[in-house]
């Protein structure tokens, strides 16, 4: 049935993009899909039941705002002197959002992943705390918060993550390597081994990694067979864009790569008539 299925990509044009397509192929039944992100998909649950997930009366902040807020925050913090040399607002919002993305505690990310002295690293683990008290106080939630609070509520709550997992039969995923271990904690939460949850199938190319700066995890493709025994690979290696030579080319360079799928592209050639 239409309405057990659940697709998720990363942006709202991709969503829409998919859905067309749908409607191009089986008609109306399509509007009966859940497409959508992955935090238009977690926000759209957590607004129907909002209390499992300690989200009563949140209002939703943009990019823009967080980073207004953390302004002035790190504004009433910070000395007049200190400001200077000290990460801008952008920046510390860079660090929160890496961070949960990556199930990382602040402190353990900022010592893997900065150049921070201690007394900067205290200093803005000091303002990310009055952020978090900030945004509580005001009822606030930023982008990165409707992934890491939907992810425990429905760890830490087993009846809740069995009644939405059981809403589906299966989850479709795409760009599956762009996604972040936050993420992928949603989509194991959702299609558990072993219980009744959705079948998953994904479809992404360890190739393409490129956003390991946003906090994207090729593990979640190269690990996927042992996190889900049994789990069967498709390789799509049929290319449509590209000429031979090129694709020779690149097969070479790939072939380079650690924790790869072991595939190799070729070519169709069509003649015309």
């Amino acid at each position: 049935p239409a309405e057990r299925l659940l697709m998720l990509t990363f942006t709202r044009r991709a969503a829409k993009e998919m859905l067309l397509r749908l409607h191009n192929e089986v008609g109306n039944v399509a509007d009966s899909i859940t497409a959508g992100t992955f935090h238009h998909f977690c926000l759209q649950v957590m607004r129907r039941v909002p209390k499992p997930f300690g989200v009563e009366e949140r209002t939703v902040i943009d990019r823009d705002d967080a980073q207004s807020l953390l302004q002035l925050i790190r504004g009433e913090r910070l000395k007049k002197g200190e400001k200077r040399d000290f990460p801008k607002a952008a920046t510390i919002l860079n660090y929160l959002s890496y961070a949960k993305n990556c199930c990382l505690d602040l402190q353990d990310y900022l010592l893997q992943f900065t150049e921070l002295d201690d007394n900067t690293m205290a200093r803005l683990i000091e303002i990310a705390q009055h952020y978090e008290q900030r945004k509580r106080e005001r009822h606030y939630l930023d982008y990165d918060d409707i992934l890491h609070l939907f992810v425990q509520g429905i760890e830490n709550n087993d009846k809740l993550r069995e009644r939405i997992a059981g809403l589906y039969q299966h989850v479709l995923v795409d760009e599956m390597q762009d996604t972040n271990p936050l993420q992928w904690r949603i989509l194991q939460a959702l299609a558990q081994p072993g219980t009744a949850g959705a079948k998953l199938f994904c479809v992404g190319d360890d190739a393409q990694s490129i956003y390991a700066f946003r906090g994207a995890d090729i593990r979640n493709i190269s690990e996927f067979e042992r996190d889900f025994p049994g789990a069967k690979v498709v390789l799509l290696e049929q290319n449509y864009r590209s000429t031979q030579n090129i694709l020779s080319a690149a097969n070479a360079v790939i072939g380079n790569n650690f924790d790869r799928k072991d595939k190799k592209l070729w070519l169709q050639e069509f003649v015309r008539c």
